[in-house]
């Protein structure tokens, strides 16, 4: 900081220049460290569609029930055979996912899951945009 021949104190356009692209530098490189440690869309869905394909395989073991997991383009939701009604019926303590922007793509619309741990044998391929994630179910 200099003083002018008046007297009077201040910065110099060279000293607020410089701070100002010191301030734009850090809050780059912060907004871009943020942005790396987000998930994309794609990869939420893989994780739910796994924990979906995990709770259905402990629930039918627990209860002994052969659960189906219904699989549609923008949705996955898992059922049960209801031995009151005599029809297949949505659970209750397995959320369905809604893939909102996202595509499922697979060569099954109905993955099997038994009590004996047995799972039917599908590639869901998850698609948005630019961004694919694959995910092989299933036993042998």
């Amino acid at each position: 900081m200099l003083t002018s021949t008046t007297g009077s104190k201040g910065f110099t356009l060279i000293e607020i220049v410089v701070a100002l692209l010191i301030i734009a530098l850090v809050s780059s490189i912060l907004s871009l460290s943020i942005n790396a440690g987000r998930s994309t869309t794609v990869e939420t869905y893989h994780t739910q569609m796994n924990t979906q394909i995990r709770q259905a395989s402990n629930l039918s073991q627990l209860k002994n029930i052969e659960i189906h997991l219904k699989l549609s383009q923008h949705q996955s939701q898992a059922v049960y055979f209801d031995t009151q009604t005599q029809e297949w019926t949505p659970t209750i303590q397995i959320d369905s996912v809604d893939l909102n922007g996202v595509s499922l793509i697979t060569d099954v619309d109905l993955i099997k899951i038994l009590p004996n741990g047995f799972i039917t044998k599908a590639e869901l391929i998850l698609q948005a945009d630019d961004d694919t994630k694959t995910l092989n179910i299933g036993s042998e």
